[in-house]
């Protein structure tokens, strides 16, 4: 039976969730942050299937910071309501691929007979 995933991978998820707010920024071809969203929570519970859907909770952790920091510099109200939008894809689209990438990992099925 596999040990579940260290704190580390909840690390690793808030990276990705980083890399996927800044991508638009690094490159005018990825406008969109939904997709990375989807890919990356795909790929982490793809990888560590016993996190499931709350994968999708730790990609949003650094759209949640971005927006409490945007509340305490004193931004416009649009600009808070631009980072919510980014928080709820976030946790749609992370927690949506999560629950299926978990689903469909081939690290969730037991090979007891093969060793």
């Amino acid at each position: 039976m596999r040990q579940p995933a260290s704190q580390w991978v909840n690390c690793l998820a808030i990276a990705f969730g980083g890399l996927a707010l800044l991508l638009p920024q690094i490159n005018p071809y990825f406008t969109y942050t939904f997709p990375h969203f989807l890919v990356l929570g795909g790929i982490l519970a793809f990888l560590w299937p016993e996190r499931g859907w709350r994968g999708g909770l730790w990609l949003a952790v650094p759209g949640l910071i971005l927006g409490i920091t945007n509340l305490a510099v004193g931004r416009e109200l649009s600009d808070l309501a631009d980072t919510a939008i980014v928080v709820v894809e976030a946790v749609i689209a992370g927690g949506v691929t999560g629950w299926l990438g978990s689903r469909y990992s081939p690290r969730r099925l037991h090979f007891g007979g093969l060793r």
